[in-house]
């Protein structure tokens, strides 16, 4: 299903539990279904029937955006930190109103990246180097007020998931913890000017040749793909590659080491054309390279759909 048209869309943004949004090449923000605020005081950009419509978000100027279970971060030019929808666990950066806000509020400045892992915590990276973590302890304890756990030299992205880690400018990708405790020292793992790779999570990394490598428990690394100009990676399972070429391949990383009928951790072909794509629990999201109409293409969850070969939906 085509779920908006008529839009230049630059990026799709982490996927969320029960909602998804999108930025536009001239910084708006647009979500579709379950919204976690007052759609009230969104702009209606395409009736789709409901579950599906897509609005515009009372922000202006966005660079980034990131979501979590009923929540989101957005970060605009100027380099602020804005939050808006359930703030349960104290994500939003603010300790004293566990309602959240129906509106944006401004949470913190001198931001150049941010996560929000999707229970209950969010992170940041400023300017100086910061790494700063909000809401929910990985223990599970909670925080009550924003804390800086580390400073690292020309950080310049944070990835928070099961696993923490904070990429800097050289391309070197730091380790901060896991889901049960914080690590004493960020361990720097792999990366730099002249390690030759752009993109990297958890066992899957991305060369600057276009290599989609997985390193295995053994040691040995498996190359899944060439020629791959993006990833996505959702909940650290459901995976999407798109090549140079438009190809758009999808699979599962949960079992990647194990012989399951319901676990496809091949990467599979599943159509062409494709500018953008992103995988959620329940398809796969795509930008199409022709008219750049966003798809929603159903099929169950992602591994048990391709396992069984019914993603459906597919544009054209």
């Amino acid at each position: 299903m085509c779920i908006l048209a008529g839009e230049e869309i630059a990026s799709l943004c982490d996927t969320a539990f029960s909602y998804d949004a999108m930025l536009t090449a001239d910084g708006k923000l647009l979500a579709w279904r379950e919204i976690p605020f007052d759609w009230e005081k969104c702009v209606l950009r395409q009736d789709n029937g409901g579950y599906l419509d897509v609005y515009e978000l009372p922000l202006e100027r966005v660079t980034g955006a990131w979501l979590g279970r009923d929540s989101i971060l957005a970060l605009d030019q100027e380099g602020v930190l804005w939050g808006l929808g359930s703030n349960t666990h104290g994500q939003l950066w603010n300790a004293a109103d566990y309602e959240g806000w129906d509106a944006p509020v401004k949470l913190t400045d001198h931001v150049v990246s941010a996560a929000m892992e999707g229970w209950g915590y969010s992170a940041a990276v400023k300017d100086d180097g910061g790494v700063w973590l909000m809401g929910r302890e990985l223990t599970g304890e909670p925080r009550l007020s924003p804390t800086k756990i580390a400073e690292i030299e020309g950080a310049e992205e944070i990835y928070a998931g099961n696993f923490l880690y904070v990429r800097d400018r050289d391309g070197v990708s730091w380790r901060l913890g896991e889901v049960d405790e914080l690590l004493d020292d960020p361990t720097a793992l792999m990366g730099g000017q002249d390690s030759g790779i752009r993109w990297w999570k958890d066992d899957l990394w991305l060369t600057d040749g276009g290599e989609l490598v997985r390193g295995l428990s053994n040691g040995e690394e498996r190359t899944l793909l060439t020629d791959v100009a993006d990833v996505d990676l959702a909940y650290d399972i459901y995976a999407t590659a798109v090549t140079k070429g438009g190809d758009l391949y999808v699979w599962n990383e949960a079992g990647a080491e194990e012989d399951s009928a319901l676990i496809v951790d091949t990467p599979t072909k599943v159509m062409e054309g494709v500018k953008l794509a992103g995988a959620w629990e329940h398809g796969v999201v795509v930008v199409t390279q022709a008219d750049g109409g966003v798809w929603v293409l159903y099929g169950g969850t992602v591994n048990a759909a391709l396992a069984e070969g019914r993603l459906i939906e597919l544009p054209g």
